[in-house]
Formats: structure tokens, C-alpha cells, sequence
């Protein structure tokens, strides 16, 4: 929405001030999207050139296109991981297909749901009704994987085989894993201050979602961020003894 991105980089900025920021978990799992602005201004931060996303009407013409701004990739530097899975839609799958195209995030997790659709709303009411017809006009276009090729398309076509954004690690969740670790994360998200405080129950320590093995997709993400960050620390010391 339209405060996301403002609420991102403050939660970046509280983390660089605690600590040296290494590695990021861009979680967008069940995430349904939003405002198209919003999803461009989180793929720039990562991407410093070149195509965000691209509309194309029903005939495969590119009719607009957005692009990346130099001066607005502020963690293009950062080793990320984008979690992604089948509640994963529209502007979210913008950010998550954008930065696997440039290689500036490794993708984990599931494929996700495939909306990439551009809707408008159309009054026809009457003085007898009210009434409105929404038509699909354009669809979203990801940037190519590969220079020259055709670019990707996000939406999920009737009979296809492929669609949305497809992990660059695959990595499953069981029905059992997946209701215990949302229900850990819904219970440590709660604001005590709104709840009564005969009603408060001892807030969830949400270490428990890699230590307890109820979200390997998050855990594996962390590993691969931390297997960046050794090698990353390695180059450093063999930089100063050379």
C-alpha cells in the first residue's frame, strides 16, 4: 500500500543502526500484491538499470514500460533471498520475477500464483441501476532472463503449463508445516497493547520457526545467507593480507 515502502526502509534503517546488515529475507509468501508504484520502488532498490516490468496489450505490443533508476538502488549491494509461493501475486510477483531477471536476489521456495493482469473499471450505470464493467486490458511483462530474449509473462493463461515466477530453489512446505508456522508468526505479530491483559497469552519466540523445523524455506534462506556472508568475510581477510 502506499505506506510499505516508507515502513521498509525504516525497518532497514533500525537494522543498520543495531548492527552491520549482511543479508536480507525479502518475505513474500501469501502476499496478494498492490500498487504497481510500490512494487517498482522495492524492485529499484535492488535493481540499479534496466527494465522493471512492461505492460503488453492483447496483441503482444509493449505499450509501456517502467525502468530502474541508478540513484534509487540502495541495497543493490545487500546478498538477498526473495521467499516466494503460490499465495504470491501480481506486484509481488513484480519485485520477485524483476530480481531474479537481473540476478540481484536469489528466488526460494514455491511458484507463485500467477496474476499479471491490468484491469480498468468502467461506469455504465443507468438512471434504473448502478453498474460497472471491469475489463482486462494489458498484461504485465517481466524483464528477460536473458538479453534479446522475449520478456516473461507473470499471468496464467487458460491451458498454460508455465506461468508467474518460478523459484530458482525449490524447496516445499508440508499442510502441517505451513499452518504451524503461520500460526507462530500470527501469534508473535500481535500488538499486546490492543489486547486485554487478562486475554494476553507469552508472545512466541519466532526462533522457533528454524530451530523447530516449521519453515525450512525461511531456513534454508538463512543458510544461503550465511554460507554469502563467510565467503564474503573470507575474501576480506585474504584482501588484507595481500
Amino acid at each position: 500500500n502506499d505506506d510499505s515502502f516508507t515502513d521498509f526502509m525504516r525497518a532497514i534503517d533500525a537494522m543498520k543502526q543495531e548492527r552491520t546488515l549482511r543479508g536480507l529475507v525479502l518475505d513474500l509468501r501469501y502476499n496478494p500484491g498492490g500498487l504497481l508504484r510500490s512494487a517498482v520502488e522495492f524492485s529499484n532498490l535492488f535493481v540499479s538499470g534496466g527494465s522493471i516490468v512492461s505492460g503488453q496489450d492483447r496483441s503482444g505490443r509493449t505499450v509501456w514500460e517502467l525502468s530502474a533508476q541508478p540513484n534509487r538502488s540502495a541495497l543493490a549491494d545487500i546478498p538477498t533471498v526473495v521467499l516466494i509461493n503460490q499465495g504470491s501475486a501480481s506486484a509481488s510477483e513484480i519485485v520477485a520475477g524483476c530480481l531474479q531477471a537481473h540476478d540481484a536476489a536469489v528466488i526460494l521456495g514455491e511458484r507463485s500464483f500467477g496474476k499479471g493482469s491490468v484491469q480498468t473499471v468502467h461506469d455504465i450505470s443507468t438512471r434504473a441501476a448502478e453498474a460497472a464493467v471491469k475489463l482486462t486490458t494489458q498484461y504485465y511483462v517481466l524483464p528477460p532472463v536473458v538479453a534479446g530474449e522475449s520478456g516473461r509473462l507473470v499471468h496464467k493463461k487458460p491451458g498454460a503449463d508455465d506461468w508467474g515466477v518460478n523459484p530458482d530453489i525449490e524447496v516445499p512446505m508440508s499442510p502441517e508445516q505451513v499452518q504451524a508456522a503461520i500460526e507462530l508468526r500470527r501469534k508473535a505479530d500481535l500488538i499486546a497493547d490492543w489486547i486485554d491483559e487478562a486475554e494476553r497469552e507469552e508472545r512466541p519466540e519466532v526462533d522457533a520457526l528454524v530451530r523447530e523445523g516449521l519453515d525450512p524455506q525461511l531456513e534454508m534462506a538463512l543458510l544461503l545467507l550465511q554460507a554469502r556472508a563467510l565467503k564474503d568475510l573470507e575474501a576480506q581477510q585474504l584482501a588484507r593480507r595481500d
